[in-house]
């Protein structure tokens, strides 16, 4: 298991950010996309309400011949992907915080972080992630591991990138 940090930033207030976030039409647009990046199918979505957390749920395939090299010995039939985000309720200091997940079938890995979403001094927002990163495979779980620690920083960036997409998309 690997530790892991990784920072967001977006152009709009926190409350703004949430509000997307959870929102059905966004959950739409940044599966499709999120697929698109990473070479993936979507199989469903959806934005659920799980006691006092707003819950965003992703499920995305991917064929071997979209894995890395190294994957695809130990996924030769693909993979499915589960990404969740799960946002508590608003804290009084207007933060917002919650947890991203991501899991595989086959279980082969899996990623979770807690965050932290909060307005920064120029009218945008920060979101920070401090997680951790498992590969289940015997004998060289953690050389992947350490590849994958690599594209943490993509996995997160897809979603802050594509709520500015969609952003623009909704101005034009």
């Amino acid at each position: 298991m690997k530790k892991f940090t990784a920072e967001a930033t977006y152009s709009i207030p926190a409350t703004q950010v949430r509000s997307i976030q959870t929102d059905e039409a966004f959950a739409d647009f940044l599966v499709e996309r999120f697929a698109g990046e990473v070479g993936a199918e979507v199989r469903s979505r959806s934005v659920t309400q799980q006691g006092d957390r707003e819950v965003l749920t992703a499920v995305v395939y991917a064929g071997p011949e979209k894995l890395p090299n190294m994957a695809r010995r130990f996924l030769s039939k693909g993979v499915e992907v589960t990404i969740e985000q799960l946002w508590d309720a608003p804290a009084a200091d207007g933060s917002h915080t919650g947890e991203f997940r991501l899991t595989t079938v086959p279980d082969r890995g899996s990623m979770r972080a807690g965050f932290v979403l909060r307005d920064d001094a120029n009218g945008g927002s920060r979101r920070s992630y401090d997680g951790e990163l498992s590969v289940n495979v015997p004998l060289v779980g953690g050389a992947i591991e350490n590849q994958a620690l690599k594209y943490t920083d993509r996995v997160m960036g897809i979603e802050a990138r594509v709520l500015e997409m969609y952003l623009e998309q909704q101005e034009g």
